[in-house]
């Protein structure tokens, strides 16, 4: 179990929220809770929670100076904030700090369970990561390298822990980011798909906290810009197979210059990790690498096609100078006005500053929920009779905070600036979803998601899915899924369609997965609908 602790001046507040949700039946247990920050601070100390629900506002040691005292400690826990309406400021302040996000009071119950559960799968990431690195450094050879890479063990003291010679190489360290390619499952999948991927190479692997480091030992320079290219393909399909398929996959990986011996080794990796924190500007290659990264230096073990290496390889970016980037003033007036097309231009003027100031990825991020913030307060100020709901942009932070590339960042608040616009031209929100409805009954057989339609109809895509669930009782998800399997029913009753066919026209373009979709809602297979319930051989 997950140890949780609860942290609020009100203690009747507390004793709501320990009532609030099973927590028990979502992995934790209620392990104390503190009216105070210096009897939080305390309770941290002897109780070590995981989760901890803390309020900003209280008297004395408030929630801010909280965070404040847990930074740079080796076990802390996750921190959800508590907010009332007018303390965005703090809540900003709280994210900066190492907050994993707030939730507004009062609080709703199943936003708590959603950000719970977020937690809950986080903490069981790091479970499955430590048993990974635990495994690796069994091998003293594994663990070696490890202290060697992070800086405990010193290039000097290295021919003590290697076999003599071991670094007589020409070495090229590649960081894969475990972030950008989390959409392929958990931490152990990408050790698992970089070792088969690689396999051909003289390489060695060593599991990292933020990235998984590739030790390329005598590779020519061009291979490993081959490989790095193919793998991002191997990733972006992975990501697609897992339902990924609609977000971006740009630079996953950073690829060091190359260096001879302990020395060549740690700068090339330094230099990886360096160019790691630019990636979150490149979604337009599949990785970067250091400028000038070295000549060949012979003895290519893999055989790969011959084909060029690849032309747009990300170079980090540049800064130029002060951010010229547009603010709330200059959205808010298109906004009251539904002017949509000068909303996106002002947003690609945010998203192109912010580019060329390359600032670091948390940076972009907190400006990009600053702006947010800015709007919703201007507007709400401006327009007391407007009823803006708070949910979008709570959700929004959330957004903006797990975004993996700038774009993902700056598209979430721009489709939030639009649908604002949208609750000033259009009173009455339920038409909203009937339209959703409409539109997903005449096109069913498209590549819908809930971030397209948000763009068709000028809202937050995190909006359109909740109150797409408020009216119809089900997800956006399982609503297409039942007018596909609807549909391709009709057909395959009144068609003489072959099943890879009909699979195709109600928008399921891989035969597999529809198959999966139709047993799980049908209770057999298509070929078994379509016979009367008795399965044949011959084409699908």
């Amino acid at each position: 179990m997950w140890r949780l602790a609860i942290v609020d001046d009100e203690a009747g507040v507390r004793r709501g929220l320990a009532a609030l949700l099973d927590w028990e039946a979502l992995g934790f247990e209620a392990v104390g809770e503190a009216g105070d920050g210096e009897t939080a601070l305390a309770l941290i100390a002897e109780l070590e929670p995981d989760l901890l629900l803390l309020d900003i506002r209280m008297p004395g040691t408030d929630g801010i100076s909280v965070l404040k005292a847990l930074e740079g400690r080796a076990k802390r826990p996750r921190v959800l904030v508590l907010t009332g309406h007018s303390d965005f400021s703090y809540a900003q302040s709280a994210l900066n700090l190492g907050a994993r996000g707030y939730l507004l009071k009062p609080v709703d119950e199943d936003e708590l369970e959603a950000k719970v559960r977020e937690v809950a799968g986080e903490l069981e990431e790091e479970r499955k990561l430590g048993r990974i690195v635990g495994k690796a450094k069994t091998g003293e050879r594994a663990a070696n390298l490890a202290r060697l890479l992070s800086g405990a063990l010193a290039p000097k003291a290295a021919a003590e822990a290697f076999p003599e010679g071991d670094f007589d190489a020409e070495f090229q360290v590649a960081l894969i980011s475990r972030e950008l390619a989390r959409g392929i499952g958990d931490a152990g999948r990408l050790e698992e798909t970089a070792g088969d991927f690689f396999s051909l190479l003289n390489r060695e692997t060593v599991p990292l906290e933020r990235y998984l480091a590739i030790l390329f030992r005598n590779e020519n320079r061009d291979t490993l810009r081959r490989y790095l290219e193919q793998f991002h393909r191997r990733i972006a399909w992975l990501e697609s197979r897992q339902g990924e398929g609609s977000r971006v996959t740009g630079a996953i990986a950073a690829l060091g210059p190359r260096g001879r011996g302990p020395e060549g080794l740690l700068e090339s990796c330094a230099s990886a990790e360096r160019l790691a924190e630019t990636l979150f500007y490149r979604e337009d290659a599949p990785f970067v690498e250091a400028e000038g990264t070295g000549g060949d230096a012979g003895g290519a073990v893999a055989e790969v096609a011959e084909t060029a290496a690849p032309a747009d390889v990300a170079k980090p970016p540049r800064a130029a100078g002060p951010i010229q980037a547009p603010d709330a003033a200059d959205v808010i007036p298109f906004i009251e006005i539904l002017d949509l097309t000068r909303i996106d231009r002002a947003f690609e003027a945010l998203e192109a500053a912010l580019r060329s100031a390359a600032l670091p990825p948390g940076d972009s991020r907190n400006r990009c929920i600053a702006l947010a913030m800015e709007i919703r307060a201007t507007l709400m100020a401006k327009h007391p009779e407007k009823e803006l709901c708070a949910n979008p942009v709570t959700d929004l932070v959330n957004v903006i905070m797990e975004s993996r590339y700038l774009a993902e960042a700056v598209s979430a608040v721009r489709l939030y600036a639009r649908g604002v616009a949208g609750e000033f031209g259009e009173a009455a929100p339920g038409n909203h979803i009937l339209k959703v409805i409409q539109y997903v009954r005449n096109n069913y057989a498209g590549d819908l998601k809930l971030e397209s339609l948000g763009e068709t109809f000028n809202c937050n895509s995190a909006y359109l899915g909740k109150r797409f669930k408020e009216q119809t009782g089900e997800s956006f998800n399982s609503y297409l899924d039942r007018i596909r399997i609807d549909a391709a029913k009709e057909l395959l009753k009144t068609t003489d369609m072959k099943v890879y066919q009909v699979s195709k026209l109600v928008g399921y373009p891989n035969i597999d997965y529809f198959f999966a979709k139709f047993r799980r809602h049908v209770g057999m297979t298509p070929r078994a609908y379509k016979t009367g319930g008795k399965e044949t051989g011959g084409e699908e």
